[in-house]
């Protein structure tokens, strides 16, 4: 299994590839803490997001700010929705 960069570790986005690094920066900008512990990988244009979160609403909100980042084509949503 590849490596996921994880969004949560303050400081160290700036270790991260470009697109998983901007897909990391669009999670923390929509305001919601808990986006910050999403995992993210990104391979040939395609963003890998994994990760445990409380709704489908924030699952897709993870979704949307990925898939708005340039270059990424795909969105794999690996998120588990838990209550």
């Amino acid at each position: 299994m590849p490596r996921l960069y994880m969004t949560h570790h303050e400081g160290s986005s700036h270790r991260m590839p470009p697109p998983a690094r901007q897909i990391a920066e669009r999670l923390r900008a929509t305001g919601y803490l808990t986006l910050r512990d999403v995992g993210c990988e990104v391979r040939d244009g395609v963003a890998y997001l994994e990760g445990r979160l409380r709704s489908h609403y924030l699952k897709q909100t993870a979704q949307a700010a990925a898939s708005e980042v340039e270059g990424i084509r795909a969105v794999d949503n690996r998120i588990v929705v838990i209550r």
